[in-house]
């Protein structure tokens, strides 16, 4: 059982007594703490003198301060069991989690992974399950799902890395997690792991997600969707998928370089509004040699000829619909400015 951290000591005590309060035993916890300047190495002595019964499983693990995937891959390293399960430092799960999990495992043996809906707490305004979220219909207790990656490239599956259980083996074979990647390194994980095993779920939500508004730690507060900084991640993404699929999956290659163009186009709108035209272009240019679709090329030669034109009438439409940036941030209808046909936008959730 892994749990990375980073300055989150108010959670700790929530998240490891929903762990080691299973209904079945878990026989070790890595809390790996990513260099934390807050007061997680006291807090985690607390506990343990506070909760005598957690001493012979917790094992509590310091690294300079290098990111949530270099920890996660130190805690591979050392963890010793057969099966291997996550969750965040500042989310819980509920009693039965692993042992339905099992079950599941159990009833469909072809699968080497499995996940569980989940639910958000401490935020109004997301009251969906996780499952309700993806718009994926699960009727039955237990499922299984063979395309978790064709599922990555039209929408997000609904696999969290707080949910997962996998088997040591298949762990092995898929290589741990990227650490290049500051964000997004779960998404990139479920679809690598996606290629290798189909998926058992749970359908009940058996881990609960804090979504705290006021939250001043998280990768999500941080980077918030539609950032720069993940967009950023996510066209890292998308090129890295389409050079491992190519010969393997080529059937991924049609929907991954759409998603990565329209992500390459979104990018440019973010440098194109800074007055960066060079980045712009460049971005541009690299969508345009994957993916020469008419939209992206006609924004391509605006950038070359009317560079500031095209910086204004994205700023203009973005002001006069904020929500286009965030949930059409693609091409800004920039199809329609030329009057011609409109493109679909991006569906692929950078999470």
């Amino acid at each position: 059982m892994l749990v990375p951290t980073y300055n989150r000591a108010a959670f700790l005590e929530g998240t490891l007594g929903s762990i080691f309060d299973q209904t079945i035993d878990v026989h070790e916890v890595l809390l790996v703490d990513d260099g934390s300047t807050d007061d997680t190495r006291n807090i985690v002595q607390d506990l343990l003198a506070t909760h005598p019964a957690w001493r012979d499983r917790l094992r509590y693990v310091w690294q300079e301060h290098a990111g949530k995937s270099v920890a996660l891959n130190l805690g591979l390293q050392l963890a010793t069991g057969n099966w291997i399960a996550f969750n965040d430092s500042d989310d819980r799960w509920l009693p039965e989690k692993l042992e339905l999990q099992f079950e599941a495992l159990a009833a469909y043996q072809d699968a080497e992974a499995c996940f569980t809906d989940a639910r958000y707490v401490n935020n109004a305004a997301m009251q969906e399950t996780v499952f309700a979220e993806t718009l994926l219909e699960r009727t039955s207790p237990f499922g299984i799902r063979w395309n978790i990656p064709d599922l990555h490239c039209r929408m997000w599956p609904g696999v969290f890395m707080q949910t997962l259980l996998v088997s040591r083996g298949v762990m092995q074979r898929c290589g741990g997690f990227d650490t290049a990647m500051r964000m997004a390194m779960d998404t990139d994980f479920s679809f690598r792991l996606g290629l290798i095993t189909p998926m058992c779920y749970v359908n009940l939500p058996l881990v609960e997600v804090d979504r705290t508004v006021t939250r001043a730690v998280g990768l999500m507060t941080e980077y918030p969707l539609y950032s720069l900084e993940r967009l950023h991640a996510h066209e890292y993404m998308m090129t890295k998928w389409l050079a491992i699929t190519s010969a393997s999956h080529p059937h991924l290659s049609r929907p991954l370089r759409a998603t990565l163009s329209h992500t390459q186009s979104a990018l440019a709108n973010h440098y194109l509004k800074r007055g960066d035209l060079t980045t712009a272009r460049a971005i541009l240019r690299r969508a345009v040699r994957r993916n020469p679709r008419p939209s992206l090329l006609a924004k391509y030669l605006w950038s070359l000829f009317a560079g500031q034109s095209l910086r204004q009438e994205i700023i203009r439409r973005e002001n006069a619909d904020p929500v286009l940036s965030s949930h059409r941030a693609a091409d800004a209808d920039i199809q329609q400015m030329i009057d011609a046909a409109h493109d679909a936008p991006m569906t692929q959730g950078v999470r």
